[in-house]
């Protein structure tokens, strides 16, 4: 059985080092509390999902588990136009999603594969004075991996 935080650390390094994350000036995390700041966005944070594991006595890895990997993105957007903090998003996950699909769907890591990704989209807005300051847009990107152990 894997100890998923092999898998978060594995995502978590790839993210650090990618450039195009660092020409947007944004913000890694792994397994800490979700960003509530909008001045620390661009953010995105590495967490662990659901584990499922089944056993595999034909093989010398003897166990095969589907790992969920979630990457939390985040911007925020002071006015209340969205739409730079929108496009500005979707840039975060196209970096993610870059840095996913390199090392043949690996993570860099032996008996490990991407299956599938999704994403979530979810949006806050605060509003203290009636303004509309305030658009933070997220992301909740799932990646599925198979791990065998």
């Amino acid at each position: 059985m894997i100890d998923i935080s092999t898998l978060t650390v594995a995502l978590y390094d790839k993210l650090v080092t990618s450039t195009a994350l660092d020409i947007l000036n944004c913000e890694r995390e792994r397994s800490t509390r979700i960003n509530f700041d909008p001045a620390r966005c661009p953010w995105i944070g590495v967490y662990p999902g659901n584990v499922n594991t089944l056993p595999r006595s034909v093989s010398i890895r003897q166990w095969s588990d589907e790992v969920e990997l979630m990457v939390v993105a985040q911007t925020a957007s002071f006015g209340n136009d969205g739409t730079d903090a929108s496009d500005l998003l979707e840039e975060l996950i196209a970096a993610v999603l870059a840095v996913v699909t390199t090392d043949n769907l690996t993570l860099g890591l032996a008996g490990v594969r991407l299956l599938s990704m999704s994403r979530e989209y979810r949006y806050v807005v605060f509003d203290d004075d009636g303004q509309g300051d305030l658009f933070m847009p997220q992301a909740v990107i799932k990646l599925k991996f198979e791990v065998r152990s």
